[in-house]
C-alpha cells in the first residue's frame, strides 16, 4: 500500500473449494504455487490500535486470482 499509515497486521488466506490454507507474507510478499492452476486470495489489513488492545481503527479487504502457467 502506498499511503501512510502502513497497515499494522495483514492475513492472506489462499481458498479452494474445499479448504483455506493461510499463506506465508515475508517483506510484505508471498510466492505463488509452482503447479500450474487458479489460485482464488482473500487478503485482509488491519489498522490495529496501538493503545487499545483488539481495536481496529479501520480495515480493508480484497479478493483475487492468479493463474500460474
Amino acid at each position: 500500500m502506498e499511503y501512510d499509515p502502513k497497515p499494522n497486521k495483514i492475513h492472506v488466506l489462499q481458498i479452494s473449494s474445499s479448504e483455506e490454507s493461510e499463506v506465508k507474507i515475508s517483506n510484505n510478499h508471498f510466492t505463488a504455487p509452482a503447479q500450474k492452476g487458479i489460485y482464488y486470495y482473500s487478503y485482509g489489513a488491519w489498522w490495529m490500535d496501538e493503545k487499545k488492545e483488539n481495536t481496529s481503527t479501520g480495515d480493508a479487504n480484497y479478493a483475487f486470482a492468479i493463474e500460474v502457467k
